[in-house]
């Protein structure tokens, strides 16, 4: 008798660990992926001959406060750990306090954070624009919060879902002084919503952040694969689903690349336009996405500024997210640094000639590295599906999903596209607690 399996489809962080929390029940588990490594957007690159590596993006690795859960996430994994992350953001000056944008380039800062306590709540939220108001007030919403969404999405608030600002931690302030903020963030709930300390040694999280101590993130996929291989997971890469055999209620085989495997239950990370088809189904409208143009930089001197990381909300510069990882990882060179710099840009855009020495300009504009730095090594690279365009004229209809979900009993939908959840360990823990409920 064949034996049914547990099949994920979507080898990112979700269905790597949907996978190895099955198999840690000790089931029959195939996890199945499109592309030609596991891991998603979390992987690791050392383009020069091996002796520098670079993540895809600025990715740290956070616990999820589960005991056990981090006991079998973080096997075998030597990791830095951090009280806190030293973060910043940039807005015609580098703030070195936190990573929240902050109000220090507006003339009339204090006129407009004394308006947040005069904020009349609307009865109907229909966009961004409507949420942003109701929350920070309209001078906030223009002068502060257009121009970075305009940067980010090239469309302003009103055009855009509410909670779009999100996706690039913008649901926070540091506005006013350091005493203003904490005596209003004391008084009420509502202002500790909006605003953020001035300081990233402020509010910390008992869950701490962490780094793997040699070869970047891609470590932690490295050794989630060696915990899937020991537990007898299957693993196909470079695969297509070709079918999926249902009856009335239950889904009962899927077909991947020719061969065929009874279904137990089939969990689905990845996009859900994949699974559409098998089921005759109208495919939805999907947000259009950011593609992300990411540079990695070799330096002859170390950086001007203690940051892990931080991002420019700044218009005027091109740059969104850079990384400088010799700042809280150890350095592969004891002469040369390492920098990477990410770029949003809208799917159709093309980067002029000489894009990398423009970036690198940049950092120098914003004093990130000494104008004497030399560039040792450069390269780039291009990642065709970043962040979700979250326009307000596309409706996200997830009745087809939930249509589905109900129909057949064995079918699940796990992962960021599916959760409530805006974290990574968020998004794990939950998908943890629904396979072990």
């Amino acid at each position: 008798m064949i034996k049914k399996r547990h099949v994920v489809i979507g080898g990112g962080i979700a269905g790597i660990c949907t996978a190895l929390f099955l198999a840690n029940k000790n089931e029959s588990v195939l996890l199945v992926e499109r592309g030609s490594s596991l891991g998603g957007l979390l992987k690791s690159d050392s383009p020069f001959d091996n002796e520098f590596h670079f993540d895809y993006g600025t990715h740290f690795i956070a616990q999820t406060g589960i005991k056990f859960l981090d006991d079998l996430l973080f096997k075998n994994l030597e990791v830095n750990q951090y009280n806190y992350l030293k973060v910043g953001s940039y807005y015609n000056n580098l703030f070195e306090g936190n990573g929240f944008v902050t109000d220090f380039h507006l003339p009339n800062r204090e006129h407009l954070f004394n308006q947040i306590s005069k904020v009349n709540r609307k009865v109907e939220i229909n966009n961004l624009n409507d949420q942003l108001i109701n929350s920070f007030g309209e001078g906030y919403t223009r002068e502060l919060f257009d121009p970075i969404l305009y940067k980010f999405f090239k469309l302003k608030s009103k055009d855009l879902k509410k909670d779009a600002h999100r996706l690039f931690g913008l649901q926070r302030i540091i506005a006013s002084t350091k005493e203003n903020s904490e005596r209003l963030k004391e008084k009420n709930e509502r202002y500790d919503d909006l605003l953020a300390y001035h300081s990233y040694t402020q509010g910390i999280s008992s869950q701490k952040s962490m780094y793997p101590k040699k070869g970047g993130v891609g470590e932690w996929i490295h050794c989630l694969v060696q915990q899937l291989e020991d537990k007898g997971v299957e693993i196909m890469l470079n695969a297509t689903v070709d079918n999926i055999d249902y009856n009335q209620n239950e889904l009962k085989s899927i077909n991947i690349d020719g061969k065929q495997f009874l279904l137990d239950q089939l969990y689905w990370t990845a996009p859900s336009v994949f699974i559409y088809p098998h089921f005759k189904l109208e495919t939805k409208i999907f947000f259009p996405r950011l593609k992300s143009y990411i540079a990695h930089f070799v330096i002859d001197q170390d950086y001007l500024t203690p940051l892990y990381y931080f991002q420019c909300f700044d218009p005027e510069f091109s740059a969104f997210r850079i990384t400088l990882y010799d700042n809280f990882s150890p350095p592969c060179h004891d002469k040369f640094r390492r920098i990477t710099v990410e770029v949003l840009l809208e799917k159709e855009e093309e980067v002029e000639k000489d894009y990398n020495h423009k970036l690198f300009e940049e950092l120098i504009r914003m004093k990130i590295i000494s104008p004497s730095t030399n560039l040792v090594q450069e390269t780039n690279l291009t990642i065709m599906n970043s962040f979700p365009i979250l326009r307000n004229d596309i409706s996200k209809d997830e009745t087809q999903e939930d249509f589905l979900l109900n129909k057949y009993h064995n079918l699940h939908f796990f992962g960021k596209a599916y959760s409530k959840k805006w974290f990574m360990n968020e998004v794990i823990a939950e998908i943890y607690e629904k396979i072990n409920a």
